[in-house]
């Protein structure tokens, strides 16, 4: 488990995911149908054990001869195989006549050791022609070691590619994002898995016999006994499983070359044989695993359990951590070895003079992994799989697939058996699935036959079965797949997003005692967010939960939180507002003073014993909001996000009358009614106090709230009638008008359009004011028409009319009198 440099995506070996699954699929075969079952391949590489090597050749040196123009360069014939032979001016002292070499022809381009790029070119040294180059190990990039030439054995053949002679690995390398719930997808026998059950779906009779080759791992000879290591889990809370195992008589030193390869090509250092072989395993298996030099395990003893409060311990990095009481350790008799599931300590690391070693396979609880990785800031490997839930039934496999590694490619014998500490085993879930429910879920049926095999395949055990379902036993290394729509998921994603056509009508119910259509429902909702973010409202996202106390003393409906997880947020919302002035004061205090935000969820009221919810929309803006419509009253936003309600009605088809209110949490406040007298919406100056107590820097916070399911029952009787795109021009008119301070904007709206007809294609009200110069029981209106007809161009004449006549009415109906 030493760090490395932790990958965002998991890189996939092309030839090890053959390995596990001998199928004859290429590359990007396999990375379509991974994309296609959620397994998204963000990148596909090539990768190659030694770069550089595709053009240089075995060469023999024909003859050497010393450079007329340079003491310290020769000419040389080389030849390079098919009777071709270069003339190449060498600098090496030990060049002679006679040597196999490696040769780079013009044209090649070396990858030295040290990271730079040659490239060869035919050209004149010294008066010369050179027509390529007899490299050294540093110039081929396999060594740092330049001082000559490199020299090859008599009997290697001219000609000879050299990634023949090096033997140079070629892989292809998938880049795969999982994520954080496809903790079973972390290695390659995960991916196999998922790869093997939809190859099995989609072509049962090629792969019909199709099956997963696990790796190769010992019948292991009874131990010698010679140590022995007691193991003891005191949390068994955060520690479910702990196996290990010992073996003696080792020999520490590099890896193989084949094991080295492995793993560049996933972007992980390797750093000695056993260490090697840990992180190999954890590729391959998904399981992390840990080796401990035995002559740290001081008392012969292995506790797990947590740390001492503020403990100090020196990670493999060299670090000094401080430790709190929360942190998970592995410990012996007398101190910590270990942060459980993260990193190793530095004392107690295999080292060059290591003989014996302790191989840790165990099972660790994603939250506290997660908990001390994050607050310790370390990132490994081993964390990002034990934060995402490891199987705790591969433990013991991956011990002996270690094993049977260490001792093939390490030496030495097996001292300590495995020792397998389990007290309390994790237990398959159990879910009921009913296929008529999944079939609902998915729009469409999938064959029964096709669900059972695709369970199966993803190693799900079917308990029993009748023709309305199955009763599964799912493994717990799926720790996502918890409740039957989770099992659907899990068809689905195997049979195919893409296979889905639906042919039922998907309901989706809304709170009330109405079923809406979910499609239609969700088109709504993303017309008007579409609509809102057009006009440069940000949309925000905000917790259901407020404290009590936002309320004061209006908490009659109120709905309590029992055994809230924060006392601060102890009762269910009743209104947007609060989530607007949150976000709004914190903006602020980052220096952000001018908002205009929206937010679509549920808020909750109590009504006598009854509990409801609804949707909600709110609409607010914050200080001086540069606007681009010409509203030139002093309360331009609270115009602005008016004509904003006002669209959103006309959106939802949806007839409205207004009417001043009152309400504790706004100063000045607007109600409106559906034709059936319901309060639909409201939009008001948020009271001052409310903007006191959040430290609110402004004294101008329009807000609005809009009561979506209403709105949405008029959308739905809506009929879109087609019209064609209309040819002339758009003619716009201002009205200033004094009227009583009685009447109301909607009742000057509703004379307007009732007069000008399907003349008028848009209202607005940009000003409203009371007071310097009005008289006293009247306010003034600033409305802006926009008026078109479709089958012809206005003329100023035709204008002039009907100004007139709009004039008329609002005069005989409202009293009104132009300003």
């Amino acid at each position: 488990m030493r760090e490395s440099e932790l990958n965002k995506t998991m890189k996939v070996s092309y030839t090890l995911l053959k390995e596990l699954l001998p199928i004859d699929l290429g590359p990007a075969e396999i990375a379509n149908i991974l994309t296609e079952i959620g397994l998204e391949v963000e990148s596909m590489s090539e990768y190659t054990s030694h770069k550089g090597l595709d053009s240089v050749v075995v060469g023999e040196v024909m003859e050497k001869q010393k450079h007329p123009n340079a003491d310290k360069l020769s000419l040389t014939k080389v030849h390079i195989g098919n009777d071709k032979i270069l003339n190449i001016v060498c600098g090496a002292p030990n060049v002679e006549k006679g040597q196999k070499v490696l040769v780079a022809p013009a044209g090649s381009k070396l990858h030295t050791f040290s990271g730079k790029i040659i490239e060869i070119e035919k050209s004149k040294i010294r008066g010369e022609i050179s027509e390529g180059m007899i490299c050294s190990a540093h110039e081929l990039g396999i060594s740092d070691d330049h001082s000559g030439i490199m020299i090859l054995p008599p009997e290697i053949p001219v000609g000879l590619p050299a990634t023949d002679y090096f033997k140079v690995t070629r892989d292809t390398i998938l880049e795969i994002a999982i994520t954080a719930n496809r903790g079973d997808a972390i290695s390659h026998l995960g991916i196999a898995r998922d790869l093997k059950a939809y190859l099995k779906t989609h072509w049962p009779e090629k792969y019909a016999e199709l099956n997963i080759h696990f790796p190769a791992s010992l019948d292991f000879p009874e131990s010698s006994g010679t140590i022995d290591i007691d193991i003891e889990i005191k949390n068994t809370d955060d520690c479910k499983r702990y196996a290990g195992i010992v073996i003696n008589g080792i020999k520490i030193g590099p890896s193989p070359q084949w094991l080295q390869n492995r793993l560049n090509s996933w972007g992980i250092r390797p750093i000695n044989n056993i260490v090697d072989i840990t992180n190999y395993v954890m590729m391959e298996l998904g399981q992390p695993l840990h080796a401990f030099d035995v002559r740290a395990i001081k008392g012969n003893k292995i506790i797990v359990q947590n740390a001492r409060p503020d403990t100090e311990f020196v990670t493999l990095d060299g670090i000094i951590r401080k430790l709190s009481p929360f942190d998970l350790m592995i410990c012996n008799a007398e101190e910590p070895m270990c942060i459980a599931g993260i990193m190793g300590g530095l004392k107690s690391g295999v080292k060059e003079d290591t003989q014996a070693v302790f191989i840790e396979s165990a099972w660790f609880h994603p939250s506290a992994i997660r908990r001390t990785a994050s607050r310790l800031g370390i990132k490994t490997e081993a964390a990002f799989r034990f934060e995402r839930y490891a199987d705790p039934d591969m433990i013991v496999y991956a011990l002996n697939r270690a094993c049977s590694l260490i001792l093939e490619i390490a030496g030495g014998s097996l001292s300590m058996g495995v020792k397998d500490i389990y007290p309390q085993p994790i237990e398959p879930h159990k879910i009921g699935y009913s296929i008529s429910h999944a079939n609902d879920l998915f729009g469409q049926d999938i064959p029964f036959e096709i669900t059972k095999t695709i369970i199966k395949e993803l190693d799900i055990r079917i308990e029993s079965e009748s023709h309305e379902g199955m009763l599964l036993l799912v493994p717990p290394r799926k720790s996502d797949v918890t409740r039957e729509v989770d099992v659907a998921e899990e068809v689905l994603r195997i049979y195919g997003y893409n296979n889905i056509n639906p042919l039922k009508s998907i309901q989706y119910p809304i709170p009330g005692n109405t079923s809406f259509n979910k499609n239609q429902w969700t088109n709504y909702l993303q017309k008007i967010s579409e609509y809102l973010v057009d006009k440069g409202f940000y949309e925000i996202q905000s917790l259901s939960f407020h404290h009590h106390s936002f309320y004061h003393e209006h908490t009659n409906h109120l709905i309590y939180i029992k055994n809230p997880v924060n006392t601060e947020l102890n009762v269910l919302r009743q209104t947007l507002l609060f989530n607007a002035l949150q976000m709004v004061a914190l903006n602020q205090r980052h220096q952000h003073k001018n908002i205009l935000a929206f937010e679509t969820g549920k808020i909750y009221h109590r009504q006598s014993s009854e509990l409801h919810e609804n949707y909600c929309l709110s609409i607010f803006a914050a200080g001086n909001i540069p606007l681009t419509e010409s509203f030139y009253s002093s309360h331009k936003e609270f115009y602005f996000i008016k004509e904003i309600l006002d669209k959103i009605f006309t959106f939802s088809n949806t007839h409205y009358t207004t009417a001043e209110s009152t309400h504790p949490f706004f100063a000045k406040l607007l109600s409106f009614y559906d034709q059936q007298k319901r309060e639909i919406a409201k939009i008001g100056f948020v009271h001052p106090q409310y903007l006191k107590s959040f430290e609110i820097d402004t004294d101008n916070f329009i807000y609005a709230e809009i009561y979506l399911e209403p709105l949405f029952e008029t959308y739905q009787s809506k009929k879109t009638i087609y019209s064609e795109i209309p040819k002339f021009p758009v003619v716009e008119r201002d009205l200033s008008l004094l009227l009583d301070k009685t009447i109301s904007y909607a009742q000057i709206k509703q004379v307007i359009q009732k007069t000008a007809g399907n003349y008028l294609k848009n209202i607005y009200i940009f000003d409203c004011y009371k007071g310097k110069n009005i008289p006293e029981n009247k306010k003034s209106y600033a409305i802006r028409l926009h008026l078109q007809d479709t089958e012809k161009t206005f003329t100023d004449k035709e204008i002039e009319t009907l100004m007139n006549k709009i004039v008329q009415h609002l005069k005989k109906e409202l009293n009104a009198e132009l300003r």
